[in-house]
């Protein structure tokens, strides 16, 4: 993908999220393995939802890092500052 679009500047553009654990509230046994990630912080975990909200919010306002991977604690902050604009 990003050779692809090296090769066809101005018209594709590529972006890209690199997350830690994604938490899913899918079925029980996902939810308690959700909880218990994030309980114990041992590993930073971010949601699904987040995760489309914030690569939503990049294709539709422009990569903010280019072709640079997102990684977890910036898909969170992005996510949080989505959710409070005004913080």
């Amino acid at each position: 993908m990003v050779e692809f679009a090296a090769k066809h500047p101005g018209e594709v553009e590529a972006g890209f999220a690199r997350p830690a654990i994604i938490t899913s509230t899918a079925d029980w046994g996902r939810s308690i393995a959700g909880l218990l990630v994030k309980v114990s912080g041992v590993v930073d975990n971010i949601s699904r939802e987040d995760i489309v909200a914030v690569m939503l919010n990049e294709v539709l306002n422009g990569f903010s890092k280019g072709i640079e991977a997102l990684d977890n604690n910036e898909l969170r902050q992005a996510a949080a500052a989505l959710k409070n604009p005004s913080a």
